[in-house]
């Protein structure tokens, strides 16, 4: 899943739902000037003035009842829509962390390179470029660090213990949202059993792999936020 463009999820799902719920207000509206035309045109013991007077009473009620039942078929549209629409939290995109001393130098004692760039800002580079030019933009945050927190999409778990979670992202038109994996070792199972789909999972990792669709990291450690 690259993500949901809510925006224009908003816009189908309302205008389909404008499209079906508005077809029995059209179709009474439909009725309803017909009558008059036929009022109208068919010979009838009332005067043209009273045929006038009766016509005009026919759009006047024609209009009252779609000025009661607009704002009605409107509403339904837009309950229908936060029904079906995912409910999204603002930190549902990942969000950037200040990474812990204890999370700032590596097993060997040697320094960690953080990099303060969100996932969705690496992503851009590939935005109108060519794939020679994206990879040159983002080479300088592969193999460096990051903090963040997100919310978990799925969890699943490699032949060799390792615990890929995938984190959720938000689409916004006109952007991209890329999938992005968090790798954990084994003996991480434990405290990442205790999450499940929907929890915020923090942690510090070092990048892998950066695509327009798609950022891996590995080595990730679990930190409190």
């Amino acid at each position: 899943m690259i993500g949901i463009d809510l925006d224009a999820a908003t816009w189908v799902e309302n205008t389909s739902m404008w499209t079906y719920s508005a077809w029995p207000l059209m179709g009474l509206c439909g009725v309803l000037l017909l009558s008059r035309v036929v009022m109208i045109w068919i010979p009838a013991r009332d005067e043209w003035g009273g045929r006038i007077v009766v016509s005009t009473a026919v759009v006047c009620f024609c209009l009252s009842v779609s000025a009661f039942i607009v704002p009605l078929e409107v509403k339904k549209s837009f309950d229908a829509t936060a029904r079906t629409l995912p409910k999204v939290r603002p930190s549902q995109n990942q969000v950037l962390l200040e990474p812990p001393e204890h999370s700032k130098r590596d097993a060997d004692g040697s320094t960690r390179i953080f990099v303060h760039v969100t996932p969705l800002e690496m992503a851009s580079n590939f935005a109108d470029r060519t794939d020679n030019q994206a990879n040159a933009r983002v080479a300088p945050y592969l193999l460096k660090w990051i903090a963040l927190s997100g919310v978990i999409q799925k969890t699943s778990t490699d032949a060799d213990g390792t615990i890929t979670v995938e984190l959720f992202s938000v689409r916004r038109r006109a952007s991209t949202a890329p999938v992005v994996q968090l790798r954990f070792a084994g003996e991480w199972r434990e405290q990442l059993s205790l999450l499940g789909n929907d929890d915020i999972v923090s942690a510090v990792c070092q990048i892998s792999k950066i695509e327009l669709t798609a950022i891996a990291m590995d080595r990730c450690e679990l930190i409190d936020k």
